[in-house]
């Protein structure tokens, strides 16, 4: 009883608000597994501000929610406001969030108007779409952070596109799964060592 009567003093239904709970309970202990690094501080900062704000009904968008962010890690501690990593994490996610919202709506869009067509050319479209989607991404992020790099280490990377287009969807795609299902079986390595 006292949860329904919390949850509706929050403005909240009790599915959604352990729900958003949930996520930023589960988002701050991967921070803290982590090691607290500042661009996954970051993140979980802007993603608390938004749950909380989805429980509590209000409408905030993703760059009010970066501003916000921004402001508070720069007011908890002013000298994060001169460190490259965070400028970075907030310019690139600037760019994203402002240049690519139609990207979700756009993919849904053709994979509704591909309904008709062979299995062959649906695959070849998904790849052509993935492929120009990566190259969009890797573009803005480069774009907006540029002139971070150009001011902290004097220098513009013009392969940083191509770079970033190729190996992200290969890394996504081999390295993240490597490294779960190695970390789900490392305890079996240590079986050997103990015999």
């Amino acid at each position: 009883v006292s949860i329904r009567r919390l949850s509706v003093a929050l403005g909240s239904t009790i599915p959604k608000l352990w729900g958003m709970v949930g996520v930023i309970c589960g988002g701050w202990l991967y921070t803290a597994l982590a090691g607290y690094p500042l661009s996954v501080q970051r993140a979980m900062i802007m993603l608390s501000i938004w749950c909380f704000a989805q429980m509590m009904y209000r409408g905030l968008n993703r760059v009010s929610c970066l501003w916000i962010t921004a402001w508070s890690l720069t007011i908890y501690c002013p000298s994060k406001g001169q460190e490259l990593g965070l400028q970075l994490s907030l310019l690139a996610t600037f760019g994203l969030h402002t240049c690519l919202d139609t990207l979700p709506l756009e993919y849904r869009f053709h994979s509704h108007c591909e309904q008709d067509k062979p299995r062959f050319m649906k695959g070849l479209n998904h790849f052509k779409y993935g492929l120009f989607t990566s190259t969009r991404v890797a573009f803005t992020a480069w774009l907006f952070t540029t002139p971070a790099l150009i001011w902290h280490l004097g220098e513009l990377n013009l392969v940083s596109i191509m770079y970033n287009t190729v190996l992200t969807p290969i890394i996504s795609i081999t390295y993240i799964p490597m490294a779960l299902i190695a970390s789900l079986l490392s305890p079996l390595w240590d079986l050997p060592l103990e015999m």
